[in-house]
């Protein structure tokens, strides 16, 4: 597979990931607050359920295409900077431990006793995920560039 196919992969599922995350952060996160109050914690129990299954179900396929092509563009073998690589697995790193144990456990917990609390500590976490994908957003361009 050519260089500019396997950016061009890396590119689109990225800034695809990009997009979704600034969407969860700036929407979809704060309005569990307001399903929350305005529907109690049985309501929001059934929520928060059908929202897991289906952002992890958005979100899986574009993750691992974008994992898998970030492996694939190794600067031993394209001609693409190693500093941007090395940033880019370093923020895959940090995107993967904080969903794992950051994101996943407060969704958690979140089903177990939903409160305010959490919510808004679920808010506050999800922005090392959204600064994290938005890097590699502005590394895919820059490897578009």
């Amino acid at each position: 597979m050519s260089e500019a196919i396997v950016i061009m992969i890396f590119a689109i599922s990225t800034l695809f990931l990009c997009g979704l995350i600034w969407t969860i952060q700036i929407v979809h996160y704060p309005l569990f607050s307001d399903v929350l109050a305005g529907t109690g914690k049985t309501a929001f129990h059934t929520y928060l359920e059908a929202h897991n299954k289906k952002i992890t179900n958005l979100v899986t396929v574009p993750w691992a295409i974008q994992g898998l092509s970030a492996l694939a563009l190794n600067p031993l073998i394209f001609d693409i900077s190693w500093a941007a690589m090395l940033a880019n697995w370093a923020l895959s790193a940090l995107l993967l431990v904080s969903t794992l144990f950051l994101q996943i456990p407060i969704h958690t917990q979140l089903l177990d006793s939903p409160t305010q609390q959490l919510i808004d500590r679920l808010v506050l976490t999800n922005w090392v995920r959204t600064a994290g994908w938005t890097g590699q957003g502005a590394i895919a361009v820059f490897w578009l560039i």
